[in-house]
């Protein structure tokens, strides 16, 4: 389970465990994963205005320093 970045880490880690073939468990819980740095999805700028956690933070720049 995991809660904003934690949510990250769980996909991240659910991730390397099916790229290393191991088992998988059965469920995992993510409250509010920021998992898309690559700002593809309409919903970050559809609700980024109205976001009072995110909207006014720089994460297309700490988007591209986790990526680098």
């Amino acid at each position: 389970m995991g809660d904003s970045a934690g949510g990250n880490l769980v996909l991240s880690t659910l991730h390397r465990l099916k790229q290393l073939g191991k088992n998988l468990p059965g469920a995992a819980i993510l409250i509010s994963p920021f998992a898309d740095w690559t700002f593809q999805g309409r919903s970050w700028f559809e609700n980024a205005p109205t976001d009072p956690i995110v909207g006014d933070l720089p994460l297309a720049y700490y988007g591209r320093c986790y990526l680098d």
